[in-house]
């Protein structure tokens, strides 16, 4: 193996982490205490199990150390791993790599040692920032050094993520082979796309409607009862946290100078994070230790920490993963690790768990207002559909029996028909300037569906509701196909070897059988229940 050739003790910290294996983890280590082996659990031991998998029970152990190694895949950017059909789901790419090394072992696909060695010197993070470039092995034995060790992980775990990764892309080729794109298909496509709908709209608005629906008293008293469980005052926590950057002078250094400022406070950030594991560790005074200043934060809420935390001042490149970053926090395990900063990548943020305030019943008073909104919007939803089901049926009627426009049918009703710009499904996909107009996806997907002269059912909005009648369509540039024939192939040829890739992952996480076991990794409390 390559990290039989070379050792070295160094410690190197990650300039950039991705966003996306955050975001992916919240839903696993949400509440990291549930995950503690209980006294007398272990992996032969039915409270260690979580789930099953292909009829053998799946540990916690072995869950948590496929979330590192994924983690540390993730990291190293292995260009399969990362692929949106395969990781893209949150709450289940752990059991997608688990299908992955079971279906890649039916297929007979086995990657050698050497073919194993070969990608890993090939990882970008790898790469020597000499001239000419070429694999580092400095950087790759600080990367196991400092990365794997302290996760439990040694270079064989690496080893296997690296053949997991030549795996999924096998699996990818054999999937890709089997895709046809047939003669006429990809001009049908090309005219679904880039076809301009000539589209009219009446729109319903909630806000007409929701002053004239009146709660009472005793609707929100039979509410309150009936909902009383659900009716809670969130946890709140309270953190402090200290935010490591490089200066504004030593972000204008030439490239080679900046590049090693980074690599000096990422050695800081990596000393700061491992001096708050000392016993006793004061978090304010480790951090004036290292010339930070500390910031405190008020009581906040995972919902609208938000809001919250901008009124409070907190920089808003902060904001996506300091909320979850709070509540991951356990009095028993109060400092986080290092934070990127989602527009800097020479910037960290590290947080300290000051207090926790738990959830509690709310009061009927507490309660009243959440309760009287919930209701008006419920009635108002209703409204909404009932008075845009009737307007459908009256528009109709009028457009068929007494064979008005569209628009003079809606004036009639004392509606307003509103012409939208021409669009396609190619500008919303750009998000071109014809489209700017309120909900064009949601409208663009239904116009698909609608013939010419048709009229849609009714469709709920964010706002209120909407009817679409599709006035007209214009074909799309034959000129145009010809020019951009060659493109568009590799993309739908692309678009259709995604979906065939997930359909066979589909197909063979049913025949896994997943299923998860009491209450853990989201599943409900009354057993097993079917992934």
């Amino acid at each position: 193996m390559i990290a039989n050739l070379m050792r070295q003790n160094q410690r190197w910290l990650m300039i950039v982490i991705s966003t996306l294996v955050i975001i992916s983890f919240i839903w696993f280590y949400s509440d990291r205490a549930a995950y503690r082996t209980p006294r007398g659990g272990g992996p032969g031991n039915p409270t260690d199990r979580v789930a099953q998998l292909y009829g053998r029970p799946i540990t916690r152990a072995e869950l948590e150390r496929a979330s590192r190694g994924f983690i540390t895949a993730y990291q190293l950017g292995l260009p399969n791993f990362v692929r949106p059909e395969f990781s893209g789901d949150q709450q289940n790419f752990l059991w997608n790599l688990f299908v992955v090394q079971h279906e890649a072992r039916n297929y007979g696909i086995e990657p050698t040692q050497a073919e194993i060695e070969e990608a890993t010197k090939k990882i970008p993070l790898f790469q020597s920032d000499r001239p000419g470039g070429g694999f580092d092995p400095v950087k790759y034995a600080r990367f196991i050094d400092s990365k794997l060790n302290p996760r439990g992980l040694t270079d064989r775990e690496l080893d296997d993520l690296v053949r997991t990764d030549l795996q999924l892309g096998r699996l990818h080729q054999l999937l890709d082979a089997t895709v046809v794109v047939r003669p006429g298909e990809l001009r049908a496509q090309y005219e679904q796309a880039f076809s301009k709908t000539e589209a009219a709209i009446i729109r319903l608005k909630a806000t007409d409607l929701a002053a004239s629906i009146n709660v009472t008293d005793e609707e929100v008293q039979k509410y309150f009862e009936e909902n009383k469980d659900h009716l809670t005052d969130p946890e709140r926590r309270r953190v402090q946290y200290v935010v490591f950057a490089l200066s504004e002078e030593q972000k204008k250094l030439p490239a080679r100078e900046r590049v090693a400022e980074a690599q000096k406070l990422a050695d800081k950030v990596s000393e700061f994070t491992l001096k708050m594991t000392d016993a006793g560790a004061d978090f304010s005074k480790v951090a004036a230790d290292f010339g930070q200043t500390v910031k405190d934060t008020p009581e906040f809420a995972q919902a609208t920490a938000a809001q919250q935390l901008k009124d409070a001042g907190l920089p808003e490149t902060l904001l996506s993963e300091f909320a979850a970053a709070a509540f991951r926090l356990h009095p028993q395990d109060p400092n986080s690790d290092a934070l990127p900063n989602a527009d800097n990548p020479d910037a960290f943020c590290v947080l300290h768990l000051l207090a926790t305030v738990p959830a509690r019943p709310l009061t009927l008073e507490e309660a009243k207002p959440k309760i009287v909104q919930n209701l008006q919007d419920s009635r108002v939803r209703s409204s909404l559909v009932a008075k845009g089901e009737a307007l459908r049926k009256a528009l109709l009627a009028a457009m068929t029996e007494k064979k008005e426009s569209f628009a003079d049918a809606a004036k009639a009703l004392d509606q307003t028909a509103t012409d939208l710009p021409p669009f396609s499904q190619d500008d919303c996909n750009r998000d071109a300037p014809n489209t700017h107009f309120p909900d064009s996806d949601l409208l663009t997907e239904k116009a698909e569906t609608l013939n010419t002269g048709e009229l849609s059912q009714f469709l709920p909005t964010p706002d209120g509701g909407a009817l679409l009648y599709v006035k007209a369509r214009q074909p799309a540039d034959p000129a145009k196909f010809a020019e951009m024939e060659k493109t568009f192939q590799t993309q739908y040829r692309l678009a259709k070897e995604r979906v065939a890739f997930v359909e066979w992952l589909r197909t063979s996480r049913e025949a896994a059988g997943v299923k998860f076991q009491g209450n853990r990794i989201g599943a409900g409390a009354g057993g097993d229940e079917e992934g």
